[in-house]
Formats: C-alpha cells, sequence, structure tokens
C-alpha cells in the first residue's frame, strides 16, 4: 500500500457511500481525472452518475448515503463529502429475494495496462437470486441489464470529453508515494458473482 498522502497528476479520488439493510457499509472506490483539478465536481459527477445508472440494478437493501471525496493532485489535497441529490435515486431498484451482501456483481475496467499493472474492479452488492445459477452463473436477462447500466454510466464519466475520465492509479511498490494513472477504456461485466467477506462480517 502506498503512503496516505500519495499523489497522482489530476485525481480525484471518489468513495461512493451506501449501506446494507444489515447496517453494514457498502463503499466503492473510484479515480477520476479532471484537467480542471476541481475534486467537488468530479465528485459530484460521478455521484450523479452512479445515481443514474448504477442505482436501478442494486437490490432496495442498498441506501445511497453520498459520496467522500479527496483531491489527489497534492499531498495536502481538499476533502469533503457530499450528499445524493435528492432528486435521484436513493435506494437501489432491484426488488424481490436476492443474495447476502457479501455476494457481488463484478466489473472489469478495461485498460491499456503494461507489466505489473492492475486493471481494477468494482463490486456492486448483491443481485437477485432468481437471476444466479447454482454455479455463480449471471442469468441471459441481468447480463443484459447489468451490460446497459454500465455502458450508460461510463458514456457519462468517460463520454468522450477529454480531461473527465475514469482512470486507475499505479504505484512501483509499498514506498512510492507518487502514483501513474491509466485511462479506463471501458467497463466489462464478469459473467460469474464474485465475494466480499467484509459486507457481511466485521
Amino acid at each position: 500500500m502506498p503512503a496516505p498522502n500519495w499523489t497522482a497528476d489530476n485525481i480525484t479520488e471518489v468513495a461512493i457511500l451506501g449501506h446494507w439493510s444489515n447496517g453494514r457499509p457498502v463503499v466503492n472506490v473510484l479515480h477520476y481525472w479532471r484537467e480542471e483539478d476541481d475534486a467537488p465536481t468530479a465528485a459530484r459527477e460521478l455521484l450523479n452518475a452512479w445515481q443514474d445508472d448504477m442505482m436501478d440494478e442494486i437490490p432496495n437493501n442498498y441506501v445511497l448515503d453520498g459520496c467522500r471525496y479527496r483531491d489527489r493532485n497534492e499531498a495536502a489535497g481538499v476533502v469533503g463529502t457530499l450528499g445524493p441529490n435528492s432528486a435521484k435515486a436513493l435506494t437501489g431498484g432491484a426488488t424481490g429475494a436476492c443474495t447476502s451482501p457479501n455476494v457481488a456483481i463484478l466489473v472489469h475496467k478495461n485498460a491499456t495496462l503494461h507489466a505489473g499493472q492492475r486493471s481494477g474492479r468494482i463490486y456492486l452488492p448483491g443481485a437477485p437470486d432468481a437471476e444466479i445459477d447454482e454455479d455463480g452463473n449471471l442469468s441471459a436477462t441481468l447480463k443484459t441489464a447489468w451490460n446497459t447500466a454500465l455502458a450508460s454510466f461510463y458514456s457519462k464519466v468517460d463520454g468522450g470529453t477529454p480531461g473527465n475520465e475514469l482512470h486507475i492509479v499505479h504505484f512501483t511498490g509499498p514506498d512510492d508515494d507518487t502514483g501513474t494513472s491509466t485511462f479506463v477504456t471501458g467497463l466489462t461485466l464478469d459473467p460469474k458473482v464474485a465475494t466480499m467477506r467484509r459486507r457481511l462480517r466485521k
């Protein structure tokens, strides 16, 4: 892990904050590159897109609390929090019986990488029980729904505007506190579910 005060040019770190019906937090951390170096605006853009496109497919056990952001362009960069837009979705839109919160929809971040670099992933909480088989495979219906949501989300946060892009941050080792970043070229849904233990147990 890099030092807590690591930096990366023009990167805003945004933690999307939510919680599950069992009270456990659900946190998704994304990195956004902005030419304007405006952390609050970057955070609001990501949060709005999350509400517009991701919330419909997340089970209604999930409640969105807002986001926490940090300007990583400098070690003492601005930090803050934002609440969700009350005019947009505040709870997940998928109804019916769902998996426990440690079962997740897995999304891979696509990028052109070099040796030793990792692409990064997004773990989205829960999924409808009826749309997952006994081998952990997502149904065709669920894959279509999530692929549509991910494409729309990506178009908002990487919609061809230079300097407004999802990125992946890389470090050469644990003592490296100056990261580089790579543009995310797309988001790919994994056809199988994944797990995140800490969303179920302390």
